[in-house]
């Protein structure tokens, strides 16, 4: 099948998620003490966070597999 113009706007939404997402799960898996007013004191604290950057990833990638299955 081809590609179209149609199907790209179609997908347009998960490369702007996918955009937004990522980089926001990398701050927020190393860096949770900047964006929230916590102090993390524990090795389980930190492993929390960065648990929540893997899911964070995880989505974004079956959005990257979304908008490169030509089957739809």
């Amino acid at each position: 099948m081809h590609k179209t113009k149609q199907d790209f706007v179609n997908k347009i939404h998960l490369i702007i998620s996918v955009c937004i997402i990522v980089p926001i799960s990398f701050f927020y898996g190393f860096y949770p003490d900047a964006q929230f007013d916590i102090h993390l004191n524990t090795i389980d604290e930190h492993n929390f966070f960065k648990a929540i950057m893997g899911l964070y990833l995880g989505f974004s990638i079956l959005w990257i597999i979304g908008v490169l299955n030509i089957n739809t």
